[in-house]
């Protein structure tokens, strides 16, 4: 079953496509951008633009703020290769 509510973050280290940021909530839309091009916001959300993949806690934490919503970040699916240090981190600034 796909998630009604969901927000996704993709990064890889590749020279053509280095991050993509997605959201999608039932009935109300679709969000979605890369390091190069907004593709999509139907909800409104505020664009996390180029150079400020850095700032996605904050932007997760505005969005979830202004739009009454509740992201279970004890549930992410955070991969870092084989850095189960590295996930580790990642979830520790999702939830700060």
């Amino acid at each position: 079953m796909i998630a009604k509510n969901v927000v996704r973050l993709q990064i890889r280290p590749n020279p053509d496509w280095q991050w993509e940021l997605s959201a999608r909530m039932a009935e109300r839309g679709e969000f979605s951008e890369s390091e190069t091009k907004n593709y999509r916001n139907d909800l409104g959300f505020p664009v996390l633009g180029r150079g400020n993949l850095h700032a996605f806690p904050t932007w997760l934490r505005q969005v979830r703020e202004k739009n009454g919503l509740d992201f279970d970040t004890g549930a992410a699916d955070i991969r870092v290769g084989r850095k189960r240090a590295a996930a580790k981190l990642i979830v520790q600034s999702l939830e700060s």
